[in-house]
Protein backbone atom coordinates (compact mmCIF):
# COMPACT_ATOMS: atom_id res chain seq x y z
CA UNK A 1 0.00 0.00 0.00
CA UNK A 2 1.70 3.22 -1.12
CA UNK A 3 0.47 6.93 -0.27
CA UNK A 4 1.42 10.54 1.29
CA UNK A 5 0.77 11.22 4.36
CA UNK A 6 -2.74 13.47 5.42
CA UNK A 7 -3.61 15.22 8.31
CA UNK A 8 -7.43 14.54 7.54
CA UNK A 9 -8.87 11.06 8.20
CA UNK A 10 -12.59 10.86 9.03
CA UNK A 11 -12.76 7.88 11.27
CA UNK A 12 -10.96 8.85 14.47
CA UNK A 13 -12.20 6.33 16.82
CA UNK A 14 -12.11 3.08 13.93
CA UNK A 15 -10.78 0.28 14.56
CA UNK A 16 -10.01 -3.29 13.02
CA UNK A 17 -9.73 -3.95 9.71
CA UNK A 18 -12.84 -2.30 8.61
CA UNK A 19 -11.51 0.85 9.87
CA UNK A 20 -8.40 0.29 7.27
CA UNK A 21 -10.89 -0.12 4.83
CA UNK A 22 -12.94 2.75 5.59
CA UNK A 23 -10.15 5.20 5.48
CA UNK A 24 -8.50 3.77 2.55
CA UNK A 25 -11.67 4.44 0.42
CA UNK A 26 -12.56 8.20 1.72
CA UNK A 27 -8.61 9.19 2.74
CA UNK A 28 -6.25 8.24 -0.18
CA UNK A 29 -3.49 9.63 1.56
CA UNK A 30 -3.38 7.88 5.18
CA UNK A 31 -1.69 9.52 7.92
CA UNK A 32 1.60 8.13 9.04
CA UNK A 33 0.41 6.61 12.13
CA UNK A 34 -2.61 4.89 10.09
CA UNK A 35 -0.45 3.63 7.19
CA UNK A 36 1.86 2.16 9.60
CA UNK A 37 -1.45 0.01 10.39
CA UNK A 38 -2.28 -0.17 7.14
CA UNK A 39 1.42 -1.98 6.81
CA UNK A 40 1.02 -4.56 9.46
CA UNK A 41 -2.52 -5.18 7.97
CA UNK A 42 -1.28 -5.73 4.74
CA UNK A 43 1.77 -7.72 5.23
CA UNK A 44 -0.23 -10.73 3.17
CA UNK A 45 -0.75 -8.42 0.33
CA UNK A 46 0.62 -8.72 -3.05
CA UNK A 47 4.07 -8.37 -3.67
CA UNK A 48 5.42 -5.64 -5.61
CA UNK A 49 6.97 -7.80 -9.07
CA UNK A 50 10.46 -8.56 -8.75
CA UNK A 51 13.11 -6.98 -11.35
CA UNK A 52 11.04 -5.23 -13.23
CA UNK A 53 8.29 -7.36 -13.97
CA UNK A 54 4.50 -5.96 -13.73
CA UNK A 55 2.96 -9.02 -12.00
CA UNK A 56 2.74 -9.33 -8.46
CA UNK A 57 3.12 -12.28 -6.72
CA UNK A 58 1.62 -13.54 -3.34
CA UNK A 59 3.49 -13.84 0.04
CA UNK A 60 3.16 -17.55 0.00
CA UNK A 61 2.88 -19.44 -2.88
CA UNK A 62 -0.19 -21.75 -3.63
CA UNK A 63 -0.33 -24.54 -1.55
CA UNK A 64 -3.77 -25.48 -0.56
CA UNK A 65 -6.92 -24.54 -3.04
CA UNK A 66 -10.66 -24.82 -1.65
CA UNK A 67 -12.39 -26.43 -5.16
CA UNK A 68 -15.52 -24.54 -6.20
CA UNK A 69 -17.87 -25.52 -8.61
CA UNK A 70 -19.36 -22.81 -11.06
CA UNK A 71 -22.27 -25.12 -11.89
CA UNK A 72 -25.80 -23.56 -10.34
CA UNK A 73 -24.02 -20.13 -9.47
CA UNK A 74 -25.01 -16.96 -10.58
CA UNK A 75 -23.39 -14.39 -12.04
CA UNK A 76 -23.15 -12.21 -8.79
CA UNK A 77 -22.29 -15.33 -6.80
CA UNK A 78 -19.22 -15.91 -8.84
CA UNK A 79 -18.32 -11.94 -8.83
CA UNK A 80 -18.26 -12.06 -4.88
CA UNK A 81 -16.45 -15.33 -4.90
CA UNK A 82 -13.72 -13.85 -7.35
CA UNK A 83 -13.26 -10.47 -4.81
CA UNK A 84 -12.75 -12.97 -2.03
CA UNK A 85 -10.11 -14.94 -3.67
CA UNK A 86 -8.48 -12.06 -5.16
CA UNK A 87 -8.03 -10.62 -1.32
CA UNK A 88 -6.93 -13.95 -0.38
CA UNK A 89 -4.77 -14.83 -2.69
CA UNK A 90 -2.68 -11.36 -1.62
CA UNK A 91 -1.38 -13.73 0.77
CA UNK A 92 -1.76 -16.79 -0.29
CA UNK A 93 -4.31 -18.19 -3.12
CA UNK A 94 -6.92 -20.94 -1.56
CA UNK A 95 -10.47 -20.50 -3.63
CA UNK A 96 -10.33 -22.07 -7.35
CA UNK A 97 -13.21 -22.08 -9.87
CA UNK A 98 -13.95 -25.59 -11.86
CA UNK A 99 -16.91 -26.06 -14.32
CA UNK A 100 -18.16 -28.59 -12.41
CA UNK A 101 -18.13 -30.90 -9.04
CA UNK A 102 -16.67 -33.76 -10.87
CA UNK A 103 -13.61 -31.75 -11.97
CA UNK A 104 -10.73 -34.41 -10.76
CA UNK A 105 -12.16 -36.60 -13.83
CA UNK A 106 -12.86 -33.35 -16.37
CA UNK A 107 -10.80 -33.82 -19.39
CA UNK A 108 -13.06 -30.95 -21.22
CA UNK A 109 -12.15 -28.29 -19.00
CA UNK A 110 -8.92 -26.77 -18.97
CA UNK A 111 -9.22 -25.66 -15.24
CA UNK A 112 -10.14 -28.71 -13.93
CA UNK A 113 -6.87 -30.34 -15.87
CA UNK A 114 -4.89 -27.72 -14.53
CA UNK A 115 -5.75 -28.22 -10.82
CA UNK A 116 -5.36 -32.03 -11.68
CA UNK A 117 -1.60 -31.12 -12.25
CA UNK A 118 -1.26 -29.17 -9.05
CA UNK A 119 -1.81 -31.67 -7.22
CA UNK A 120 -0.33 -34.23 -8.56
CA UNK A 121 2.97 -32.62 -9.78
CA UNK A 122 3.42 -29.73 -7.31
CA UNK A 123 2.03 -30.64 -4.64
CA UNK A 124 -0.99 -28.50 -3.95
CA UNK A 125 -3.10 -29.51 -1.51
CA UNK A 126 -6.72 -29.90 -3.03
CA UNK A 127 -10.14 -29.61 -1.10
CA UNK A 128 -13.28 -30.20 -1.94
CA UNK A 129 -15.26 -29.99 0.92
CA UNK A 130 -16.59 -26.52 -0.17
CA UNK A 131 -17.38 -27.38 -3.70
CA UNK A 132 -20.95 -26.93 -3.72
CA UNK A 133 -21.39 -25.23 -0.63
CA UNK A 134 -23.62 -21.84 -0.80
CA UNK A 135 -21.53 -18.56 -0.63
CA UNK A 136 -22.36 -17.62 2.80
CA UNK A 137 -20.71 -20.73 4.26
CA UNK A 138 -17.45 -20.05 2.01
CA UNK A 139 -17.20 -16.91 3.59
CA UNK A 140 -17.82 -17.81 6.86
CA UNK A 141 -14.99 -19.81 6.08
CA UNK A 142 -12.53 -16.77 5.55
CA UNK A 143 -14.48 -14.39 7.41
CA UNK A 144 -11.90 -13.29 9.65
CA UNK A 145 -9.54 -12.00 6.23
CA UNK A 146 -13.13 -9.72 5.31
CA UNK A 147 -13.46 -6.29 6.26
CA UNK A 148 -16.56 -5.56 4.38
CA UNK A 149 -18.40 -5.11 1.21
CA UNK A 150 -18.99 -2.51 -1.21
CA UNK A 151 -22.76 -2.87 -2.96
CA UNK A 152 -22.81 -2.72 -6.75
CA UNK A 153 -25.10 -4.11 -9.70
CA UNK A 154 -23.40 -6.86 -11.42
CA UNK A 155 -23.49 -5.88 -15.35
CA UNK A 156 -23.29 -2.11 -14.71
CA UNK A 157 -20.34 0.75 -14.00
CA UNK A 158 -20.97 0.54 -10.85
CA UNK A 159 -19.20 -2.77 -11.07
CA UNK A 160 -16.17 -1.61 -12.00
CA UNK A 161 -15.97 0.87 -9.50
CA UNK A 162 -16.60 -1.69 -6.90
CA UNK A 163 -13.81 -3.63 -8.33
CA UNK A 164 -11.24 -0.79 -8.17
CA UNK A 165 -12.65 0.69 -4.56
CA UNK A 166 -11.89 -3.21 -3.72
CA UNK A 167 -8.32 -3.62 -5.34
CA UNK A 168 -7.80 -0.67 -3.42
CA UNK A 169 -8.57 -1.63 -0.13
CA UNK A 170 -7.65 -4.99 2.04
CA UNK A 171 -10.45 -7.40 2.87
CA UNK A 172 -13.32 -5.91 0.60
CA UNK A 173 -15.94 -7.77 -1.11
CA UNK A 174 -18.58 -7.34 -3.74
CA UNK A 175 -21.91 -7.69 -3.40
CA UNK A 176 -23.70 -7.30 -6.88
CA UNK A 177 -26.77 -8.03 -5.85
CA UNK A 178 -29.44 -8.82 -3.30
CA UNK A 179 -28.96 -12.47 -2.95
CA UNK A 180 -24.97 -12.24 -2.24
CA UNK A 181 -25.66 -9.07 -0.38
CA UNK A 182 -27.45 -10.96 2.48
CA UNK A 183 -25.32 -14.05 2.40
CA UNK A 184 -22.34 -11.05 3.01
CA UNK A 185 -24.75 -9.73 5.84
CA UNK A 186 -25.52 -12.88 7.35
CA UNK A 187 -21.81 -13.70 8.43
CA UNK A 188 -21.99 -9.78 9.77
CA UNK A 189 -19.84 -8.77 6.82
CA UNK A 190 -20.53 -4.72 6.88
CA UNK A 191 -21.45 -2.77 4.14
CA UNK A 192 -18.63 0.20 3.47
CA UNK A 193 -20.23 1.43 0.57
CA UNK A 194 -23.31 1.59 -1.75
CA UNK A 195 -21.38 2.05 -5.27
CA UNK A 196 -25.21 1.98 -7.05
CA UNK A 197 -25.27 4.36 -9.66
CA UNK A 198 -21.47 4.84 -9.67
CA UNK A 199 -18.98 4.56 -11.90
CA UNK A 200 -14.87 5.03 -11.74
CA UNK A 201 -14.72 8.69 -12.12
CA UNK A 202 -16.67 8.87 -8.65
CA UNK A 203 -14.08 6.69 -7.23
CA UNK A 204 -10.60 6.72 -8.66
CA UNK A 205 -9.42 9.93 -6.72
CA UNK A 206 -10.15 8.24 -3.09
CA UNK A 207 -8.48 4.80 -4.69
CA UNK A 208 -5.59 5.90 -6.87
CA UNK A 209 -2.68 5.97 -4.62
CA UNK A 210 -3.15 2.43 -3.26
CA UNK A 211 -3.70 0.89 -7.14
CA UNK A 212 -0.86 -0.67 -9.07
CA UNK A 213 0.91 1.35 -11.60
CA UNK A 214 1.98 -1.51 -13.50
CA UNK A 215 -1.25 -3.20 -13.71
CA UNK A 216 -4.40 -2.47 -15.34
CA UNK A 217 -7.82 -4.66 -16.21
CA UNK A 218 -9.85 -3.26 -19.03
CA UNK A 219 -13.43 -5.07 -18.33
CA UNK A 220 -16.54 -5.02 -20.24
CA UNK A 221 -19.06 -5.28 -16.83
CA UNK A 222 -21.21 -7.77 -18.98
CA UNK A 223 -17.95 -10.34 -18.46
CA UNK A 224 -18.23 -9.15 -14.75
CA UNK A 225 -17.74 -13.13 -13.79
CA UNK A 226 -14.05 -13.16 -14.99
CA UNK A 227 -10.83 -11.79 -14.29
CA UNK A 228 -12.21 -10.53 -11.22
CA UNK A 229 -9.39 -12.67 -8.85
CA UNK A 230 -6.66 -11.18 -10.64
CA UNK A 231 -8.22 -7.29 -10.62
CA UNK A 232 -8.54 -7.60 -6.43
CA UNK A 233 -5.17 -9.53 -5.99
CA UNK A 234 -3.10 -7.45 -7.95
CA UNK A 235 -4.68 -4.07 -7.07
CA UNK A 236 -5.78 -2.91 -11.07
CA UNK A 237 -8.27 -0.34 -11.33
CA UNK A 238 -10.70 -2.01 -13.34
CA UNK A 239 -12.48 -0.44 -16.13
CA UNK A 240 -14.28 -0.96 -19.29
CA UNK A 241 -12.04 0.78 -22.31
CA UNK A 242 -13.20 3.83 -23.51
CA UNK A 243 -16.19 3.95 -21.51
CA UNK A 244 -14.68 6.56 -18.86
CA UNK A 245 -12.71 9.14 -20.68
CA UNK A 246 -10.97 10.85 -17.65
CA UNK A 247 -10.28 7.81 -15.86
CA UNK A 248 -8.70 6.27 -18.39
CA UNK A 249 -6.47 9.15 -19.73
CA UNK A 250 -5.60 9.31 -15.53
CA UNK A 251 -4.87 5.27 -14.99
CA UNK A 252 -2.48 5.17 -18.53
CA UNK A 253 -0.77 8.42 -17.98
CA UNK A 254 0.66 7.19 -14.76
CA UNK A 255 0.89 3.30 -15.83
CA UNK A 256 4.93 3.14 -14.82
CA UNK A 257 6.39 1.22 -18.34
CA UNK A 258 6.46 -2.00 -19.57
CA UNK A 259 3.24 -2.38 -17.76
CA UNK A 260 0.67 -4.16 -18.76
CA UNK A 261 -2.99 -4.73 -19.92
CA UNK A 262 -5.70 -7.19 -19.18
CA UNK A 263 -9.14 -7.66 -20.46
CA UNK A 264 -9.94 -6.76 -23.96
CA UNK A 265 -11.24 -3.74 -25.79
CA UNK A 266 -11.59 -2.85 -29.85
CA UNK A 267 -8.64 -4.67 -30.75
CA UNK A 268 -6.37 -1.58 -32.80
CA UNK A 269 -7.08 0.92 -30.74
CA UNK A 270 -6.96 -0.68 -27.45
CA UNK A 271 -3.45 -2.13 -28.38
CA UNK A 272 -2.70 1.00 -29.77
CA UNK A 273 -3.64 3.05 -27.16
CA UNK A 274 -1.66 1.23 -24.67
CA UNK A 275 1.64 1.02 -26.26
CA UNK A 276 1.23 4.83 -26.51
CA UNK A 277 1.73 4.24 -22.71
CA UNK A 278 3.93 1.89 -22.17
CA UNK A 279 1.49 -0.94 -21.68
CA UNK A 280 1.22 -3.88 -23.04
CA UNK A 281 -1.87 -6.28 -23.51
CA UNK A 282 -3.03 -9.61 -22.95
CA UNK A 283 -6.08 -10.42 -24.31
CA UNK A 284 -7.72 -11.90 -21.05
CA UNK A 285 -11.42 -10.99 -20.59
CA UNK A 286 -12.80 -14.89 -20.20
CA UNK A 287 -10.25 -16.12 -18.04
CA UNK A 288 -10.34 -17.67 -14.56
CA UNK A 289 -8.14 -18.40 -11.48
CA UNK A 290 -4.91 -16.28 -12.21
CA UNK A 291 -4.48 -15.08 -8.81
CA UNK A 292 -4.45 -18.99 -8.19
CA UNK A 293 -2.43 -20.00 -11.35
CA UNK A 294 0.13 -17.01 -11.03
CA UNK A 295 1.46 -17.98 -7.43
CA UNK A 296 2.09 -22.08 -8.14
CA UNK A 297 6.19 -22.45 -7.35
CA UNK A 298 7.83 -24.17 -10.10
CA UNK A 299 11.73 -25.65 -8.96
CA UNK A 300 13.12 -25.17 -12.25
CA UNK A 301 10.65 -24.86 -15.62
CA UNK A 302 11.38 -28.17 -17.44
CA UNK A 303 11.04 -26.98 -21.05
CA UNK A 304 10.84 -29.81 -23.73
CA UNK A 305 12.59 -29.08 -27.13
CA UNK A 306 12.61 -30.55 -30.27
CA UNK A 307 15.90 -31.23 -31.90
CA UNK A 308 17.17 -28.52 -34.14
CA UNK A 309 16.82 -28.80 -37.64
CA UNK A 310 14.36 -31.51 -37.55
CA UNK A 311 11.76 -31.68 -40.82
CA UNK A 312 9.66 -34.50 -39.49
CA UNK A 313 7.47 -37.12 -40.84
CA UNK A 314 6.26 -35.14 -43.83
CA UNK A 315 9.85 -34.52 -45.07
CA UNK A 316 12.61 -36.46 -43.00
CA UNK A 317 15.66 -34.57 -44.17
CA UNK A 318 16.61 -31.46 -44.92
CA UNK A 319 18.20 -30.35 -48.28
CA UNK A 320 21.48 -31.75 -48.99
CA UNK A 321 22.81 -28.90 -51.41
CA UNK A 322 21.23 -25.62 -52.17
CA UNK A 323 20.55 -26.42 -55.49
CA UNK A 324 17.63 -29.23 -54.47
CA UNK A 325 14.23 -28.29 -56.27
CA UNK A 326 12.77 -27.65 -53.14
CA UNK A 327 10.14 -25.34 -52.13
CA UNK A 328 10.04 -24.99 -48.22
CA UNK A 329 6.85 -24.42 -46.03
CA UNK A 330 6.32 -23.76 -42.37
CA UNK A 331 3.34 -23.62 -40.41
CA UNK A 332 2.67 -21.04 -37.73
CA UNK A 333 -0.68 -20.97 -35.63
CA UNK A 334 -2.14 -17.58 -34.72
CA UNK A 335 -3.30 -15.72 -31.47
CA UNK A 336 -1.29 -17.13 -29.13
CA UNK A 337 -1.18 -14.00 -27.03
CA UNK A 338 -4.68 -14.52 -26.28
CA UNK A 339 -4.33 -16.23 -23.06
CA UNK A 340 -8.11 -16.77 -22.26
CA UNK A 341 -7.45 -19.23 -25.51
CA UNK A 342 -4.58 -20.50 -24.44
CA UNK A 343 -5.72 -21.04 -21.06
CA UNK A 344 -8.95 -22.27 -22.00
CA UNK A 345 -9.87 -24.42 -24.85
CA UNK A 346 -6.42 -23.88 -26.89
CA UNK A 347 -4.60 -27.07 -24.76
CA UNK A 348 -7.92 -29.40 -24.72
CA UNK A 349 -9.63 -28.97 -27.55
CA UNK A 350 -9.00 -31.34 -30.48
CA UNK A 351 -9.14 -28.74 -33.09
CA UNK A 352 -6.09 -27.24 -32.12
CA UNK A 353 -3.11 -27.92 -29.19
CA UNK A 354 -5.32 -30.63 -27.40
CA UNK A 355 -5.74 -32.98 -30.79
CA UNK A 356 -4.59 -36.54 -30.59
CA UNK A 357 -3.03 -36.35 -33.91
CA UNK A 358 -0.35 -33.43 -32.67
CA UNK A 359 3.28 -34.82 -33.91
CA UNK A 360 1.99 -35.63 -37.38
CA UNK A 361 3.25 -32.71 -38.99
CA UNK A 362 5.95 -30.01 -38.12
CA UNK A 363 3.76 -26.72 -36.43
CA UNK A 364 4.72 -23.62 -35.00
CA UNK A 365 2.20 -22.41 -32.06
CA UNK A 366 2.24 -18.96 -30.92
CA UNK A 367 2.54 -18.49 -27.09
CA UNK A 368 2.78 -15.72 -24.53
CA UNK A 369 5.71 -16.47 -22.73
CA UNK A 370 4.09 -14.26 -20.30
CA UNK A 371 2.83 -17.75 -18.99
CA UNK A 372 5.67 -18.34 -17.29
CA UNK A 373 4.92 -15.91 -14.92
CA UNK A 374 1.10 -16.01 -15.28
CA UNK A 375 0.45 -19.31 -15.50
CA UNK A 376 3.47 -21.28 -15.05
CA UNK A 377 2.15 -24.88 -14.11
CA UNK A 378 0.07 -24.26 -16.66
CA UNK A 379 2.86 -23.64 -19.11
CA UNK A 380 4.98 -26.48 -17.87
CA UNK A 381 1.98 -29.15 -18.53
CA UNK A 382 1.84 -27.73 -22.11
CA UNK A 383 5.63 -27.98 -22.93
CA UNK A 384 5.64 -31.12 -21.53
CA UNK A 385 3.10 -32.26 -24.00
CA UNK A 386 5.28 -31.22 -27.10
CA UNK A 387 6.03 -34.06 -29.40
CA UNK A 388 9.34 -33.40 -31.28
CA UNK A 389 7.75 -32.22 -34.07
CA UNK A 390 5.70 -29.10 -32.16
CA UNK A 391 7.53 -25.62 -31.08
CA UNK A 392 6.37 -22.49 -29.44
CA UNK A 393 6.89 -18.98 -30.80
CA UNK A 394 7.08 -15.87 -28.71
CA UNK A 395 4.24 -13.34 -29.28
CA UNK A 396 2.76 -11.56 -30.75
CA UNK A 397 4.47 -9.10 -29.92
CA UNK A 398 6.83 -10.64 -27.35
CA UNK A 399 6.01 -10.95 -23.64
CA UNK A 400 2.55 -9.24 -24.79
CA UNK A 401 0.81 -8.01 -28.14
CA UNK A 402 1.90 -4.36 -28.61
CA UNK A 403 2.37 -2.44 -31.96
CA UNK A 404 6.16 -1.50 -31.98
CA UNK A 405 5.30 1.43 -34.10
CA UNK A 406 3.34 2.71 -31.32
CA UNK A 407 4.98 1.78 -28.74
CA UNK A 408 8.17 4.79 -27.31
CA UNK A 409 11.39 3.29 -28.41
CA UNK A 410 12.37 4.94 -25.25
CA UNK A 411 11.31 2.05 -23.11
CA UNK A 412 11.46 -0.45 -25.97
CA UNK A 413 15.27 -1.70 -24.28
CA UNK A 414 13.01 -2.39 -20.93
CA UNK A 415 10.27 -4.05 -23.27
CA UNK A 416 12.49 -6.11 -24.90
CA UNK A 417 14.95 -7.13 -21.68
CA UNK A 418 11.13 -8.22 -20.37
CA UNK A 419 10.90 -10.31 -23.39
CA UNK A 420 13.82 -12.01 -23.03
CA UNK A 421 13.42 -13.09 -19.94
CA UNK A 422 9.93 -14.33 -20.35
CA UNK A 423 11.25 -16.33 -23.46
CA UNK A 424 14.36 -17.84 -21.66
CA UNK A 425 11.59 -18.60 -18.79
CA UNK A 426 10.05 -20.17 -21.28
CA UNK A 427 12.03 -22.35 -22.96
CA UNK A 428 11.45 -20.16 -26.65
CA UNK A 429 13.83 -18.47 -29.31
CA UNK A 430 11.62 -17.18 -31.57
CA UNK A 431 9.24 -13.94 -31.52
CA UNK A 432 6.39 -13.46 -33.53
CA UNK A 433 5.55 -9.64 -33.68
CA UNK A 434 2.62 -7.96 -35.07
CA UNK A 435 2.03 -4.95 -36.49
CA UNK A 436 -0.05 -2.02 -36.71
CA UNK A 437 -0.31 -1.60 -40.37
CA UNK A 438 1.16 -3.27 -43.83
CA UNK A 439 3.99 -1.42 -43.66
CA UNK A 440 7.33 -3.75 -44.11
CA UNK A 441 10.11 -3.26 -41.48
CA UNK A 442 12.65 -1.35 -43.88
CA UNK A 443 9.80 1.87 -44.05
CA UNK A 444 10.33 4.94 -42.46
CA UNK A 445 7.53 6.02 -39.97
CA UNK A 446 6.10 8.92 -38.47
CA UNK A 447 4.27 8.54 -35.11
CA UNK A 448 2.99 10.47 -32.30
CA UNK A 449 5.35 12.28 -31.24
CA UNK A 450 5.89 13.96 -34.75
CA UNK A 451 8.96 12.48 -35.20
CA UNK A 452 11.00 10.01 -37.65
CA UNK A 453 11.61 6.47 -36.64
CA UNK A 454 13.50 4.15 -38.24
CA UNK A 455 11.35 1.19 -38.06
CA UNK A 456 14.21 -1.54 -37.70
CA UNK A 457 16.27 0.36 -35.55
CA UNK A 458 14.72 2.31 -33.01
CA UNK A 459 11.86 -0.09 -32.57
CA UNK A 460 12.81 -3.93 -33.82
CA UNK A 461 16.17 -4.30 -33.82
CA UNK A 462 15.92 -4.27 -29.50
CA UNK A 463 13.86 -7.08 -29.21
CA UNK A 464 16.65 -9.11 -31.63
CA UNK A 465 19.12 -7.89 -29.38
CA UNK A 466 20.18 -11.27 -27.07
CA UNK A 467 21.76 -14.33 -28.04
CA UNK A 468 19.20 -16.23 -26.95
CA UNK A 469 16.78 -14.67 -29.75
CA UNK A 470 17.56 -16.55 -33.42
CA UNK A 471 15.33 -14.40 -35.37
CA UNK A 472 11.57 -12.84 -35.98
CA UNK A 473 8.44 -13.63 -37.91
CA UNK A 474 6.93 -10.11 -38.71
CA UNK A 475 3.18 -10.03 -39.64
CA UNK A 476 2.06 -7.00 -40.65
CA UNK A 477 -1.42 -6.17 -39.95
CA UNK A 478 -4.02 -6.79 -43.11
CA UNK A 479 -4.28 -9.63 -45.76
CA UNK A 480 -4.64 -12.30 -42.80
CA UNK A 481 -1.14 -11.07 -41.78
CA UNK A 482 0.04 -11.81 -45.30
CA UNK A 483 0.43 -8.67 -46.95
CA UNK A 484 3.94 -8.15 -47.09
CA UNK A 485 3.87 -11.38 -49.42
CA UNK A 486 6.57 -13.94 -47.65
CA UNK A 487 9.12 -10.62 -47.24
CA UNK A 488 12.91 -11.26 -46.07
CA UNK A 489 14.98 -8.96 -44.43
CA UNK A 490 17.88 -9.07 -41.79
CA UNK A 491 18.47 -7.06 -38.87
CA UNK A 492 22.20 -7.76 -37.72
CA UNK A 493 22.58 -11.04 -38.54
CA UNK A 494 19.29 -12.18 -37.81
CA UNK A 495 16.10 -13.24 -40.08
CA UNK A 496 12.74 -11.67 -39.74
CA UNK A 497 10.29 -13.23 -42.03
CA UNK A 498 6.46 -12.50 -42.88
CA UNK A 499 4.00 -14.61 -44.12
CA UNK A 500 3.67 -15.98 -47.67
CA UNK A 501 0.45 -17.22 -47.48
CA UNK A 502 -2.41 -17.28 -44.39
CA UNK A 503 -4.22 -20.89 -43.74
CA UNK A 504 -7.35 -18.15 -43.30
CA UNK A 505 -11.25 -18.83 -43.85
CA UNK A 506 -11.94 -20.94 -47.17
CA UNK A 507 -10.83 -18.84 -50.54
CA UNK A 508 -9.44 -20.34 -53.53
CA UNK A 509 -7.91 -17.53 -55.27
CA UNK A 510 -5.72 -14.87 -54.39
CA UNK A 511 -2.69 -14.26 -52.97
CA UNK A 512 -3.19 -13.80 -49.35
CA UNK A 513 -6.12 -15.47 -47.34
CA UNK A 514 -6.52 -19.34 -48.84
CA UNK A 515 -8.25 -22.19 -47.30
CA UNK A 516 -6.92 -25.79 -47.46
CA UNK A 517 -7.75 -26.17 -51.39
CA UNK A 518 -6.42 -22.61 -52.89
CA UNK A 519 -3.02 -22.70 -50.20
CA UNK A 520 -2.16 -25.95 -51.87
CA UNK A 521 -2.88 -25.12 -55.19
CA UNK A 522 -0.79 -21.45 -54.93
CA UNK A 523 2.08 -23.52 -53.46
CA UNK A 524 2.22 -25.59 -55.91
CA UNK A 525 3.25 -22.58 -58.50
CA UNK A 526 5.89 -21.45 -55.67
CA UNK A 527 9.49 -22.13 -57.20
CA UNK A 528 11.34 -24.93 -55.78
CA UNK A 529 14.85 -22.60 -55.23
CA UNK A 530 16.67 -23.08 -51.72
CA UNK A 531 19.01 -19.79 -52.95
CA UNK A 532 16.11 -17.60 -53.35
CA UNK A 533 13.54 -15.77 -50.89
CA UNK A 534 10.32 -17.54 -53.26
CA UNK A 535 11.88 -20.64 -52.41
CA UNK A 536 10.19 -20.69 -48.68
CA UNK A 537 6.69 -19.65 -47.29
CA UNK A 538 5.57 -19.08 -43.87
CA UNK A 539 1.92 -20.03 -43.19
CA UNK A 540 0.35 -18.06 -41.42
CA UNK A 541 -3.00 -20.93 -39.30
CA UNK A 542 -5.66 -18.00 -38.02
CA UNK A 543 -7.14 -19.72 -35.17
CA UNK A 544 -10.57 -19.00 -35.59
CA UNK A 545 -11.14 -20.51 -39.27
CA UNK A 546 -8.50 -23.48 -39.40
CA UNK A 547 -7.91 -26.44 -37.22
CA UNK A 548 -4.55 -28.75 -36.57
CA UNK A 549 -6.50 -31.02 -39.23
CA UNK A 550 -6.32 -28.70 -41.59
CA UNK A 551 -2.59 -28.24 -41.74
CA UNK A 552 -2.36 -31.90 -41.78
CA UNK A 553 -4.51 -31.84 -44.51
CA UNK A 554 -1.99 -29.18 -46.53
CA UNK A 555 1.11 -30.90 -45.78
CA UNK A 556 -0.02 -34.56 -46.44
CA UNK A 557 -1.26 -32.84 -50.00
CA UNK A 558 2.42 -31.45 -50.74
CA UNK A 559 3.92 -34.37 -49.61
CA UNK A 560 1.87 -36.51 -52.50
CA UNK A 561 2.89 -33.62 -55.07
CA UNK A 562 6.43 -33.89 -54.11
CA UNK A 563 8.94 -31.16 -53.54
CA UNK A 564 8.00 -30.13 -50.53
CA UNK A 565 9.65 -29.66 -47.44
CA UNK A 566 7.95 -28.84 -44.43
CA UNK A 567 9.36 -27.64 -41.60
CA UNK A 568 9.34 -26.27 -38.29
CA UNK A 569 9.22 -22.13 -37.73
CA UNK A 570 12.84 -22.17 -36.65
CA UNK A 571 14.31 -24.69 -39.26
CA UNK A 572 13.08 -22.05 -41.96
CA UNK A 573 14.72 -19.41 -40.14
CA UNK A 574 17.70 -21.78 -40.43
CA UNK A 575 17.59 -22.31 -43.77
CA UNK A 576 16.98 -18.41 -44.49
CA UNK A 577 20.21 -17.75 -43.08
CA UNK A 578 21.63 -20.54 -43.93
CA UNK A 579 21.43 -20.02 -47.19
CA UNK A 580 22.24 -16.23 -47.06
CA UNK A 581 19.03 -15.18 -48.26
CA UNK A 582 18.08 -12.48 -46.09
CA UNK A 583 20.39 -9.73 -46.94
CA UNK A 584 21.01 -6.70 -44.39
CA UNK A 585 18.43 -3.70 -44.54
CA UNK A 586 19.76 -0.73 -46.41
CA UNK A 587 22.16 1.74 -44.10
CA UNK A 588 19.36 4.42 -44.10
CA UNK A 589 16.57 2.23 -42.66
CA UNK A 590 18.79 1.64 -39.70
CA UNK A 591 20.78 4.55 -38.88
Amino acid sequence: VSGSPSSACHHPTSRGPRATALCMMHCHRPRPLLQAAISLLVAGAAHASAAGLPYPHSSSPTRQLFAVAESGRSKAELVALDSLAGNLARSSPRLYRVSSPVWEHDSTDSYSVFLQEMRERYDVDVDSSLISASLQDIVHKFRQEVSGYVRCNPEDASLSAAYTVAAAGYGILLGPDDATSSALEANRVPLLQDLRGKTVDDVLEQSLANLSSRVVVFQDPHQSEFLGDYCVFARAAHLKFGSEPQSQKVLLARSQAPAVALGWGAENEFVSTNSKHGVYVHASNYNRNLAALSNVHLKKFRQVTAPRGLAGKISETAPATSGEAVHTVAFLMSDGDNLQWTLGPWSVDQRWFGSKKRGSVPMGWTLSPALAFVAPSALEGMAASLTALDEFVAGPSGIGYMFPTEWDPQSMGDYANLTFRAMKAAGMRVLNVLGQGDEPPSARLLRAQQAPHTFPKSLLAPLLANEDVDGMFYYPFGGGYAALHGGVWQIGSKPVVSPRFALWNNGTSGDTTLGVQGLVQKLKTMPKTPDSADGYSLIDVHAWSHTYEDVLAVATALKAAGGFDVVMPSELLRRIRAHGIAAPLPAEHIV
